[in-house]
């Protein structure tokens, strides 16, 4: 009888852990399906290189896969950060995107993990003094400026474009104003009349390496239509900003057509976006420093 009531109660512990484990496993599982939907959800109506970066983030933050955005545990064995579904997308993902922030992620990682050592003291237990801390150098005001640890545009290359002559000797063109739109029309005059960025728009240096997803829309292709088109008008004439402004929403969310907005804003916003879609050619933004940002 005993023998009974025994094997009785290990029969309800086995089930009670099955039953434990499955109800664990099935949590589990749903939660990373909200998390794939809500990825899902942020990733719908926002331009290409915004959902880049945001696949980027819930790779990490959401525990999907960073390529198909999938469910998914494993993660890339060198960095431990960026995860994947299968050593498909890892593959695929690699030439393109996670080559080029492995490196840095793995020493982010270790960086992190070594700050909480030194403030708990040294290997005696005992805590490190404020004198045995080296204080930083003072900086040099005759020294260079700091050097960027990565450089993705040869100084060169820079000076090749500030000698092109080409763009300057065009006639001025005028951009028609399609209500309260003067802001944007000064403000592009300014940005365009930079001799390197306008060089760089007419050769369409940005359209040979750019890698929008299809008929995406680029707000630098779409700069460089506009000086095609500003080459190709005849003196004293002026072309449509329309095609622009039609966009607004997509690189200056704070902004409306047919308000008077704030030139200034509508620069700031332009040179962000350009940023960030220039830095997603070479796997993103926060792969870089600042130093290769600026």
């Amino acid at each position: 009888m005993i023998h009974l009531v025994g094997v009785g109660i290990g029969v309800v512990i086995v089930v009670a852990f099955i039953y434990v484990s499955v109800a664990g496993l099935l949590r589990d599982s749903q939660e990373l399906q909200q998390h794939s939907f809500a990825a899902r959800t942020s990733l719908e109506g926002q331009p290409w290189w915004e959902r880049a970066a945001i696949a980027r983030r819930m790779s990490i933050d959401a525990g999907l896969c960073r390529f198909c955005s999938k469910p998914t545990t494993t993660h890339c064995s060198r960095c431990k950060s960026v995860k994947y579904c299968s050593i498909v997308c890892q593959r695929k993902d690699w030439g393109s995107n996670h080559k080029f922030e492995c490196e840095n992620l793995q020493k982010l990682a270790a960086t992190q993990a070594a700050a909480p050592a030194a403030a708990r003291g040294n290997s005696s237990g005992h805590p490190i003094s404020s004198s045995a801390v080296s204080k930083p150098t003072p900086p040099d005001p005759n020294e260079d400026a700091p050097v960027p640890r990565q450089v993705l545009f040869s100084y060169q290359h820079y000076l090749q474009l500030c000698h092109n002559r080409t763009s300057c000797r065009r006639p001025p063109i005028g951009f028609s104003n399609h209500g309260n739109n003067c802001y944007a029309n000064s403000a592009l005059q300014c940005l365009l009349a930079s001799r390197p960025l306008r060089a760089y728009l007419d050769q369409g240096l940005h359209s040979r390496d750019c890698n929008k997803p299809g008929n995406e829309w680029c707000l630098l292709c779409q700069l460089q239509v506009l000086c095609k088109r500003m080459a190709d008008a005849p003196a004293g004439s002026d072309v449509s900003l329309r095609p622009i402004l039609s966009q607004l929403r997509r690189f200056a969310k704070t902004l409306s057509l047919g308000r008077q907005e704030d030139a200034h804003e509508f620069l700031y916003s332009l040179l962000n976006t350009m940023e960030a879609i220039q830095l997603t050619n070479y796997g993103g933004k926060e792969r870089f420093d600042m130093r290769t940002q600026e």
